[in-house]
């Protein structure tokens, strides 16, 4: 449960909705990082453009994200560290274990890989941020934004989709945000674990 939280945290925006395009929009091959957790509770994985992480990288937010505990202390864990990493990846769609942590709960190893998508051409210039979360046994919720200033965007949208954020997360979400708007109309981020699926766009 803490580490589902923790990545909703995490990558923020925690998280594919298909973009609101015109039917007619060219698709073009995209570059996506998809990143696998490996845990006792069960698999969870997220994945992004990779223009979208690079400009996440571009500039340091500060942040840690917390993903458990070990033996009654908290396990926190570097994003801007994850971030580049997952940057630098290869090409390839291989697999690679990037790290582990020890939790009480056991390791928690850390995969990813890079794989091509077809999505619609990204557009300029981008007026909403919208986000989908499929909960098994719950009702679908859908939040959409407008995207006007990215300060607390991040928060408000989650907060809206009832979601709690981690209270140093802030910098990371609106860092995500910025970046989303930046990168054009379309998918941004991921996240799917065993229950839950949550997306994020922009259009």
């Amino acid at each position: 449960m803490i580490i589902r939280k923790a990545l909703s945290y995490f990558f923020s925006l925690a998280i594919f909705l298909s973009p609101h395009v015109g039917a007619r929009a060219e698709n073009v091959s995209e570059e996506f990082i998809v990143l696998r957790i490996h845990q006792a509770g069960g698999d969870i994985t997220v994945e992004a453009p990779r223009a979208f992480i690079a400009e996440m990288s571009k500039e340091p937010t500060g942040v840690t994200v917390p993903i458990g505990y070990f033996k009654g202390s908290p396990v926190r864990m570097s994003a801007d560290r994850l971030i580049r990493i997952l940057r630098d990846l290869p090409g390839g769609g291989k697999e690679s274990l990037l790290f582990t942590r020890q939790t009480d709960q056991g390791p928690m190893a850390f995969f990813a890989r890079a794989v091509s998508r077809s999505v619609p051409r990204r557009g300029h210039p981008c007026f909403l941020i919208e986000f989908h979360l499929s909960r098994r046994g719950a009702s679908p919720t859908d939040v959409s934004l407008p995207l006007l200033g990215t300060a607390t965007l991040g928060k408000t949208l989650l907060s809206a989709a009832g979601i709690q954020t981690d209270s140093d997360i802030g910098p990371l979400l609106d860092r995500g945000v910025e970046c989303a708007e930046r990168l054009g109309s379309g998918p941004i981020l991921k996240a799917s674990a065993s229950d839950a699926t949550a997306t994020v766009a922009v259009r």
